[in-house]
């Protein structure tokens, strides 16, 4: 198991034996997948975001949730990308005007909270190229989202891209289905499979 320490420090099941620490903003390999972490803002214990490439192929994973802003940092890391993972994790106005206290309305809309639709569909477009395959929008609140509106929000942000790939939401009860990168046709289809 890879963490930060900050991670390992607060999820006390993870033990020193059984971790090994990964800084932010360290790269290191797993088998053929060479790892990248990017520090993100969240008001958690040293989140990270993961990219990860295959080194055979070079085809480029990225995973980023947990996070309440997009840095420059991050962004630059995000370029490239095959399959993009990200938070759309609110709809400003369900947010808005949900049952939620008010202090935590502000929490999960604030800089160290969580992207919105709105917030995922600008980050996204941001690092849309014609090689980005797959969108697959992640961490959707069951109180504040809905599927079709974190979809209509990223299609409505992804329609004046070079974006052609697919989107799919995620489900917080249901593994996601296998995704494929078709990087080059010498290593024909590239199997990259996200565990959310």
């Amino acid at each position: 198991i890879y963490a930060t320490a900050g991670t390992r420090g607060a999820w006390l099941p993870l033990s020193e034996e059984s971790t090994r620490v990964a800084t932010a903003g360290e790269n290191f390999s797993i088998g053929q997948i060479d790892i990248r972490t990017v520090r993100i803002s969240h008001d958690a214990t040293e989140p990270v975001a993961i990219i990860a490439t295959g080194q055979t192929t070079g085809a480029r994973a990225a995973i980023v949730y947990d996070l309440g802003m997009m840095t420059d940092s991050l962004r630059r890391a995000l370029e490239r990308v095959d399959i993009l993972v990200i938070e759309s994790n609110h709809d400003s106005e369900m947010l808005r005007n949900g049952p939620y206290p008010a202090a935590l309305k502000r929490r999960i809309a604030g800089s160290e909270g969580h992207l919105s639709n709105r917030a995922a569909g600008v980050a996204a477009a941001e690092c849309a190229h014609n090689g980005l395959s797959h969108v697959v929008l992640a961490h959707l609140s069951e109180t504040n989202n809905t599927p079709q509106a974190a979809t209509w929000s990223m299609r409505e942000a992804l329609r004046r891209t070079r974006f052609r790939g697919d989107i799919t939401a995620s489900s917080q009860d249901n593994p996601s289905r296998t995704i494929s990168v078709d990087r080059t046709a010498a290593f024909g289809p590239v199997q990259l499979s996200l565990g959310l």
